[in-house]
């Protein structure tokens, strides 16, 4: 058996590539959304105000944005017992903050729970549309062999794919914090078999690729490329075939979505308990997401 060799990679690693910083995502969340109704700032920006006014400017990025979001989203549910010690406050006038118009949409489909509140659905609609520009925003700098494998990326891809090469008498796991699957694809192009998580289910209709959680933990022969925190080209779904009130399922995709659609479900961590889980996990409940596969 070979020795294995870990790196994690944190977001700078893909800024060679053009790939965003953490403060490139929080400008984006802050741009993206809806108008409040009676200002010209976005709900994001409404957000980070109140949050600025709570603790330091250091301590507030896209996630912590996102994850607020989520907290809302609980918080206007119409079950009592999820009102229950919030951790965000809500302590702002709804009508400074929600601006329905249009924005104001049918129940998302890809929600399990059909008894979601009016305010609920606007911040599920906010919510896909941030994720919906996170991902185009990854987009930019990994989707496809025309945008990896340009001229101006030749000596970086190389220097990256050499790396790797020297490092042939080890086994590689590589976990990344950020969203895309660049150096997966750069390492295949090569030649470099290196498994990423998933698998594709066989006599199934279910798009994507499924977990295959046990191999990521116990295969100790692969090269193994894997996403901590979640990916744009992960989808959360719906799993029918799980005798439970609301059962999640992460599938892999080969390209990243970037409409609204399968982005995000309300989960249950037990009775009564709900969490917002989409495909990348923000914020302070980051460790109760990872009772779910694939960020288990």
């Amino acid at each position: 058996m070979k020795p294995r060799t870990v790196f994690l990679f944190a977001a700078g690693a893909v800024i060679d590539w053009k790939g965003p910083k953490t403060t490139d995502l929080t400008e984006l969340v802050l741009k993206s959304g809806f108008k409040t109704k009676n200002s010209n700032i976005t709900n994001t920006q409404f957000i980070y105000s109140r949050l600025l006014s709570k603790t330091n400017k250091e301590k507030i990025n896209f996630e912590t944005i996102i994850d607020a979001i989520e907290e809302l989203i609980i918080f206007y549910s119409k079950n009592s017992i999820n009102l229950v010690n919030p951790f965000f406050k809500c302590d702002f006038d709804e009508d400074d903050f929600f601006n329905y118009g249009s924005n104001l949409i049918e129940e998302p489909p890809n929600l399990i729970n059909d008894k979601l509140t009016e305010q609920q659905k606007y911040l599920v609609k906010l919510l896909l549309n941030l994720l919906t520009n996170v991902n185009r925003r990854i987009s930019n700098y990994t989707e496809g062999k025309d945008v990896i494998f340009i001229e101006e990326n030749k000596e970086i891809n190389s220097l990256f794919v050499n790396w790797v090469k020297n490092k042939e008498d080890t086994t590689l796991r590589l976990y990344t914090l950020n969203y895309d699957n660049l150096f997966k694809v750069l390492l295949e192009k090569e030649g470099i078999s290196i498994f990423d998580g998933f698998f594709k289910q066989p006599n199934t209709s279910l798009s994507g690729r499924k977990t295959d959680f046990n191999k990521l933990l116990t295969n100790f022969d692969s090269h193994i490329h894997y996403n901590l925190h979640g990916s744009a080209y992960w989808k959360v779904l719906y799993n029918e075939h799980i005798n439970a009130p609301f059962s999640p399922l992460i599938t892999q995709n080969n390209t990243i979505s970037l409409s609204t659609d399968s982005r995000a479900t309300i989960t249950e961590l037990e009775k009564g308990k709900s969490l917002i889980l989409t495909n990348i996990i923000t914020g302070y409940k980051k460790i109760q997401r990872t009772s779910f596969p694939p960020f288990k």
